[in-house]
């Protein structure tokens, strides 16, 4: 019997225009009814994950790949990047000609203007090497090139640790960060055991869960390295793969 479902956000519950279908909707508010919690476990920063879905559609959150997690508004668990790990990857950064950025759990800061590079991030401040006092999230950059993986495998600290995902992003955060980290701090503040749990996922990030947690299924649309490891493979996030699972599986026909 499980307990609690996590699910990856993109390409995973959200459809490719970004929403959630009215049926994915539906098995989450009747596994809900039935005692089974429900949380997702996403790359993207909390905030920017609740412009997507709504708060009150889950009993935990996973961000920032596992970096910080919530029961309702409440931060059960962080695994930062201490300031002094930061200061040192970002000044790696600007000696190797990486643009990156630094998101904290109050603002996002870089060294550089990222227009060139991450154009899509609007609100950060440009700040210079004396300033860095904070812990930090995630630090992010545009993998382009070997000279990147280079930096990536014999630059950062051993406290920290990195994924690249098939968009290309390099992201790094503390070594002990990952969605499969907080799931177990979920499973801690719920009382429940791994084994307890089926998680859904798409990417390099989300093969932490899928490996950890009693089930781990991929869509149809994951990339190769993550379907080789899942315990099954649903249908695609654009045909509410997770939901028809749910049905096939846990809760029987709506």
């Amino acid at each position: 019997m499980y307990k609690l479902v996590v699910t990856d956000l993109d390409d995973t519950l959200l459809r490719d225009d970004k929403t959630i279908s009215d049926l994915t909707r539906s098995v989450f508010e009747r596994l809900r009814e039935n005692g089974i919690k429900v949380a997702f476990a996403t790359g993207r920063n909390w905030k920017n994950a609740l412009s997507l879905v709504p708060l009150d559609m889950f009993d935990a959150t996973i961000a920032q790949n596992g970096a910080v997690t919530y029961i309702g508004e409440e931060l059960i668990n962080a695994k930062y990047i201490s300031p002094e790990d930061t200061l040192s990857i970002m000044k790696a950064t600007v000696l190797h000609g990486i643009s990156a950025v630094v998101e904290t759990p109050n603002m996002t800061y870089s060294f550089v203007d990222l227009s060139d590079s991450l154009g899509w991030i609007r609100n950060y401040r440009i700040v210079g090497e004396d300033f860095w006092c904070e812990d930090a999230e995630r630090i992010l950059f545009s993998h382009r090139c070997e000279s990147h993986s280079w930096f990536l495998e014999n630059c950062l600290p051993p406290t920290v640790g990195y994924i690249v995902g098939r968009d290309r992003y390099a992201q790094i955060m503390h070594h002990k960060a990952t969605k499969m980290s907080g799931i177990l701090a979920v499973c801690d503040y719920y009382g429940l055991t791994k084994d307890e749990v089926v998680a859904f996922g798409d990417d390099t990030n989300d093969i932490s869960m899928i490996e950890g947690c009693g089930k781990g299924i991929v869509m149809r649309n994951a990339i190769d390295i993550v379907r080789e490891i899942a315990d099954e493979v649903c249908d695609t996030n654009q045909n509410d793969g997770m939901a028809r699972w749910l049905i096939d599986n846990i809760l029987g026909e709506i």
